[in-house]
């Protein structure tokens, strides 16, 4: 049997969300779905974003630092991980998140995925 996200009720939920950047990542931590609240946060398009690294979020001092990659080890290893600090949107503009990543599974296809939640920090509009 074959589901339509698009008729899935938890995905509509979540797809309507704008208050929330939510988005899933493959094992290596590239973007595969998108929310409306991801696109109005961080400004990119499901379109622009689905197939690129989830790396680019990141300031360049932390990607300079391995931070993106660290932050993939520690989910790896725990199956979750939260942290806040500065990230960049699309056109730049550094905004401070607060962020959590979470070991998930597709359904029906075993494939381990990683669930991002991004809410604006204090102070961000």
């Amino acid at each position: 049997m074959s589901i339509n996200l698009a008729d899935d009720p938890f995905e509509l939920l979540v797809r309507s969300v704008v208050d929330y950047a939510i988005y899933m990542l493959n094992p290596d931590g590239r973007v595969t779905s998108w929310n409306a609240g991801a696109q109005r946060i961080k400004g990119y398009t499901a379109e622009e974003i689905t197939g690129e690294h989830f790396s680019r979020f990141y300031t360049p001092e932390d990607r300079a630092k391995g931070v993106p990659e660290q932050a993939l080890a520690a989910a790896r290893e725990t199956g979750r991980y939260e942290a806040e600090g500065w990230r960049m949107r699309k056109d730049g503009t550094r905004l401070f998140i607060v962020y959590c990543q979470t070991k998930s599974r597709r359904t029906g296809m075993g494939e381990r995925v990683w669930c991002g939640v991004n809410r604006l920090g204090p102070g961000e509009v």
